[in-house]
């Protein structure tokens, strides 16, 4: 669904068409690493000058309990496969599908599309950790949406400008910073 919204990706489309394109590949993997460290930094720099210091005790020692129960291995590949591939690009394209009937302004429609994705996707990250005794704090939550949204936004930034896929790319350069240093999204 993703093309016929307005979602392409010229490597994955060379892939179909038995095409491939070099320059598409490190295009993709140079914007990449850039925009995964410049989004990394910006959100691990918050997270731990601002949110960390402001959360309590227990909620911090849970969530990391709970990241690193996962471990690195696992943390890299389900940010790839289930939370960026399935979510963000498969109901990013089926909610985009969806405005496309309501707006006609298909910018205006990729825009709320990333907001209202981010934040259902900000928002799924919650019932896990305060299942697991994470305290609802107004910080607490508005930090998993927060974080959320920012990654949303920013990648679908790079995916406008430049056809950074950040459905299929984004989870190593941007995850792989987060999880090496012990941060993955709340």
């Amino acid at each position: 669904m993703g093309p016929e919204v307005g979602l392409r990706d010229p490597f994955i489309e060379g892939i179909i068409n038995n095409e491939f394109n070099l320059q598409s590949i490190l295009d993709q993997f140079i914007w990449g690493i850039v925009g995964g460290m410049i989004c990394s930094l910006v959100w691990m720099s918050s997270y731990y000058f601002l949110i960390r210091p402001n959360l309590d005790d227990k909620t911090v020692q849970i969530s990391e309990m709970l990241r690193n129960r996962l471990g690195l291995w696992t943390r890299i590949t389900s940010g790839g496969i289930v939370e960026e591939v399935l979510f963000r690009w498969g109901l990013l394209s089926l909610v985009l599908w969806g405005m496309s009937f309501f707006i006609e302004s298909s910018s205006t429609a990729f825009w709320l599309s990333l907001l209202l994705t981010g934040i259902s996707f900000g928002l799924l990250h919650i019932p896990g950790n305060i299942q697991a005794g994470c305290k609802p704090s107004f910080l607490f939550v508005a930090s998993a949406l927060l974080g959320n949204l920012w990654v949303s936004l920013f990648c679908g930034f790079l995916f406008l400008e430049i056809r950074y896929n950040f459905g299929f790319y984004r989870p190593y350069p941007v995850s792989c910073p987060m999880v090496s240093i012990g941060y993955e999204e709340v």
